[in-house]
């Protein structure tokens, strides 16, 4: 199943991003193959509802806030192992939030320094209709779009329910963005918050 979203991805990327290097293109599996070690499901009794990706090694983990807002959440590993997730930080207008697992070996994402450019070519990982994970490619297409009260970077990356909360990457597999799948408006108009609201989030906590 991974091997054929790695090559799906690939496709894509040859295809509606010829202006980028070959050496650009022929990294991407293994980005998506590194990333997808910090990705993680979030659920409910109910099932899957969203995603989630750790920022730090001790538990920390970046998700949507209308995901982790629901009641006795948890979260699943790549591993597949379980755990209870506790809601440490939040940001409601953002719809950021980061929740806290008793983990200590968590692989984490780096979070980009710089802002997302617009053109520059993207990798959104998720956990579409629950499926496990999943990997499209796209642009950024706009930067700073009003979305509720935030701004917010617009992509063409396939964004589909499931997918909130997963993180938006650049070519070498930096975190620039949270999807916002609760935002996507239609087929080929995707969201996602941009990462400096993350980071501000992460230094709130004590």
């Amino acid at each position: 199943m991974r091997r054929r979203c790695y090559l799906s991805v690939l496709v894509t990327l040859l295809l509606a991003l010829g202006a980028c290097t070959m050496n650009s293109v022929s990294a991407i599996p293994g980005v998506i193959r590194n990333a997808s070690l910090g990705i993680v499901t979030i659920a409910n009794n109910t099932g899957s509802i969203g995603t989630g990706f750790a920022i730090a090694p001790n538990g920390l983990i970046a998700t949507n806030y209308h995901i982790a807002r629901k009641v006795r959440i948890f979260v699943i590993l790549p591993s597949g192992k379980h755990l209870n997730a506790t809601l440490v930080a939040k940001n409601e207008d953002a719809d950021l939030a980061i929740l806290h697992v008793a983990a200590e070996d968590l692989v984490s994402l780096e979070l980009r320094q710089t802002a997302a450019i617009v053109g520059e070519p993207v990798l959104a990982l998720g956990n579409p209709f629950g499926l496990g994970l999943t990997a499209s490619a796209g642009i950024v297409s706009a930067l700073g779009v009003s979305i509720g009260k935030t701004n917010q970077i617009q992509t063409d990356a396939a964004i589909n329910p499931g997918n909130s909360g997963g993180p938006l990457l650049d070519i070498k597999g930096n975190v620039i963005g949270v999807v916002n799948g609760k935002s996507t408006i239609g087929q080929g108009v995707g969201f996602a918050i941009p990462v400096e609201s993350v980071r501000l989030l992460l230094n709130s906590l004590p």
